[in-house]
């Protein structure tokens, strides 16, 4: 795991085209307790992205397999996320287009900037993105769902075990939310980070993703037995607003 600290912004990672369904914008959530899973309707930086495949290119020399393959065998199958995968193959035929919100003459500008063909049809003041791969795993290559995401989350609430499989030692998975490292905006554990202004809060642990035409965020409250994980096809909107809603409601 890369340590972080800066709290700051990095550039875009690059991305690929690929092919699915478009579907509207729209949000998902679920709560996960330490109770059971139940659906609710409703990051990186410059360093970090050039230390993760590194990172990766060590897990497959320890491990004797790549990356993905590691991934797959160690993670995605032992809790059952079927669903989840580094390609569309291996996710819902139904995956969520992306959308982000630009002003007038913002889809021209755009175009320049991404490989062609992802930037797709503008309706009002959405601009489409065709779904894309981010070009390189180790730093946000995983494609999948939000069932999926929350049966990892229990993995992190069960202090490392899940669904009666153990893949993490408990000392390891609270030592990940363990926050040690203080930097501008952020105070961060290994993965896992809090906002300097947010309270203690159930013992608020959380990693926020996203970028061009999707935003998701997964949070861990240790002292409550609880996690949310949001993921909306949409580049800005008020996650973490909405995650703590989400989450003052299932109490």
């Amino acid at each position: 795991m890369i340590q972080r600290s800066s709290g700051g912004a990095g550039p875009p990672a690059p991305i690929e085209n690929a092919t699915a369904k478009l579907a509207p914008p729209g949000l998902a959530a679920a709560v996960v307790s330490t109770g059971g899973a139940a659906e609710i309707v409703t990051s990186g930086l410059a360093d970090v992205r050039t230390l993760r495949p590194v990172s990766a290119q060590l897990i497959a020399s320890c491990a004797g397999q790549p990356f993905c393959e590691f991934v797959r065998s160690e993670l995605l199958e032992p809790l059952g996320m079927s669903r989840t995968g580094f390609e569309h193959a291996r996710a819902p035929a139904d995956v969520a287009t992306g959308y982000w919100r630009l002003p007038p003459g913002g889809r021209a500008a755009l175009r320049p900037m991404l490989p062609p063909g992802i930037v797709g049809q503008r309706t009002r003041d959405l601009v489409s993105f065709r779904p894309f791969y981010v070009n390189g795993p180790p730093y946000g290559g995983l494609v999948g769902d939000v069932h999926d995401a929350a049966r990892f989350l229990a993995l992190h609430l069960g202090c490392g075990a899940a669904f009666g499989q153990r893949l993490l030692s408990a000392e390891s998975a609270i030592a990940m939310r363990t926050l040690t490292t203080k930097g501008r905006r952020l105070t961060t554990g290994l993965g896992w980070w809090r906002r300097h202004e947010s309270g203690d809060a159930g013992g608020l642990v959380e990693h926020l993703g996203g970028g061009g035409a999707y935003r998701n965020l997964m949070r861990l409250y240790p002292a409550r037995g609880q996690a949310v994980v949001m993921f909306g096809n949409l580049t800005r909107y008020p996650v973490e607003a909405l995650a703590g809603t989400v989450s003052s409601r299932a109490n």
